[in-house]
C-alpha cells in the first residue's frame, strides 16, 4: 500500500521555502522566529495565519517543530521537503532568466506562480536544459540529492574600504528588493563595485563611475568576493 502524500497549498509551500532560505544561513539547530518569516513574506500573511498554518498543518505533517516564543525549526523530513520546494523556485527563476529573458525585477514574482506546478520529472528536464546551474540571484541549483549552501562569501558589510568586489549572491528574492537593487544599478550576480565607505546606516559603493549609498539592511543580504 502506497503512503498517501499530502500536497501543501501554495501559501504553505511559500512558508516552507522561506524557512529553508532562512535556515541555510543560520547555525545548525538554531530556531527561526515567526517575525523573521513574516519579514520575508511581506503582506502575504498575518502572524495569526502563519501560526495557525504551522501548528495545524506543518507540525502535524512532521515538517517542523514549533515552540511558542522560542520559534520554529525544520525537521529532517521538513528540510528535504522545503529544499525540494526551494529547488523548484530556483529552477523557475533560472529558466525564466536564461530562456525567456524575463527582467530581473520580475523574476521572483513570476517564479512563484510557476514553482508550485513543477513535477520531479519536469524539474530534472529543466535542470538539464539550463546552461548555468544558478539563478540570477546567485543561488546554486543543486542536484536532487546534494546538500544546499548558504552564503560562502562575505557580506558587503564585512568588506574593507577600497576593496573591489564582485557580487556572488543575493539573499532575498523579493520583487521589492530587486527593484531597489536596480536603483543602485545592481542587476544580479556578477555586478562589480568598489567599497568606498561604511557606517551604521549603510555601505557606499562605486559602480559604473557613480557612488551609491546602499542601506545596511540591503548590504547585509549581498554576498561578495574580492574581484
Amino acid at each position: 500500500m502506497h503512503e498517501k502524500k499530502f500536497k501543501l497549498r501554495n501559501i504553505e509551500e511559500e512558508i516552507m521555502e522561506t524557512l529553508f532560505d532562512i535556515t541555510i544561513n543560520k547555525e545548525s539547530g538554531q530556531r527561526t522566529k515567526m517575525g523573521e518569516i513574516l519579514d520575508r513574506l511581506g503582506q502575504d500573511i498575518t502572524k495569526t495565519q502563519l501560526t495557525n498554518i504551522v501548528r495545524r498543518k506543518l507540525e502535524p505533517l512532521g515538517y517542523v517543530d514549533y515552540t511558542p516564543y522560542d520559534g520554529i525549526i525544520l525537521t529532517n523530513k521538513g528540510f528535504q521537503e522545503a529544499r525540494r520546494i526551494a529547488r523548484n523556485h530556483r529552477l523557475a527563476e533560472a529558466m525564466l532568466h536564461q530562456i525567456f529573458n524575463v527582467p530581473f525585477n520580475e523574476l521572483h514574482e513570476q517564479a512563484c506562480y510557476l514553482e508550485h506546478g513543477i513535477t520531479e520529472r519536469l524539474a530534472e528536464l529543466i535542470f538539464k536544459k539550463l546552461k548555468e546551474k544558478k539563478t540570477p540571484f546567485g543561488d546554486i541549483i543543486p542536484m536532487r540529492d546534494i546538500e544546499d549552501i548558504g552564503c560562502d562569501d562575505k557580506r558587503l558589510t564585512e568588506i574593507p574600504n577600497g576593496t573591489a568586489v564582485i557580487l556572488t549572491r543575493i539573499i532575498s528574492h523579493s520583487t521589492e528588493t530587486a527593484r531597489e537593487l536596480e536603483s543602485y544599478q545592481i542587476r544580479g550576480v556578477g555586478t562589480k563595485m568598489v567599497v568606498k565607505d561604511k557606517d551604521t546606516k549603510g555601505v557606499t559603493v562605486e559602480l559604473n563611475s557613480k557612488e551609491y549609498n546602499i542601506p545596511i539592511g540591503i548590504s547585509k543580504i549581498l554576498c561578495v568576493k574580492p574581484e
